[in-house]
This record gives structure tokens, C-alpha cells and sequence, in this order.
């Protein structure tokens, strides 16, 4: 699933926060899987394993997209793709996913 978008994802010698470049490799993936009607991230050990990352530094990436208003996190289901484009409050900005 997140496979295709990890394969070159992270560049460990990039200034760059590991976390933050997973949160871009994310975001990417996000656009493709709402188009695909995924509705559920895979968990953040499963991602920590397929990025080669510790689950904390996926875990910081993750919470970039749901402060973002990408992502909703449901204890007992998951984090959870927000299918409706995110509503910027006022004087904030939302990446959105390219």
C-alpha cells in the first residue's frame, strides 16, 4: 500500500526531520489513497517498519497531517483519512497533499 511511497521517501543525510519527511511521503500518499478510497492508515509500527524509522519519528510525521486536518486518529480504529478537503481555521494554513 504505502510501499510505491517509500522506496525513496527519506534521505538520511537531508537537513530535513526524518518525521518530516515522512509526513511529506505521506502526504503524497494520502492524495493517491483517497482517490483509491482507502479509508485507514496502515499502523505505525507497520509504517515505522516500511520506512526503516523508529515508530516515535513516524508517529511525529502522522501527527503533522492530522494537525493538519488530513488525518483523524479514532482510539480503537485508527488513524483515519479525512476524504473532505481540510477548512483552514482563520490565519492558518493546511498543507495540501500534491
Amino acid at each position: 500500500m504505502v510501499e510505491q511511497f517509500t522506496d525513496q521517501a527519506l534521505d538520511r543525510s537531508s537537513k530535513m526531520p526524518l518525521y518530516e519527511q515522512v509526513a511529506e511521503c505521506l502526504t503524497r500518499a494520502v492524495a493517491h489513497w483517497r482517490a483509491s478510497g482507502v479509508d485507514r492508515l496502515p499502523s505505525e509500527p507497520t509504517l515505522a517498519s516500511w520506512f526503516g524509522v523508529s515508530i516515535p519519528t513516524v508517529h511525529q510525521g502522522v501527527q503533522r497531517l492530522v494537525d493538519g486536518g488530513v488525518l483523524v486518529r479514532r482510539r480503537g480504529v485508527g488513524t483515519l483519512i479525512v476524504h473532505a478537503p481540510p477548512v483552514p481555521a482563520a490565519g492558518r494554513t493546511v498543507p495540501v497533499p500534491t
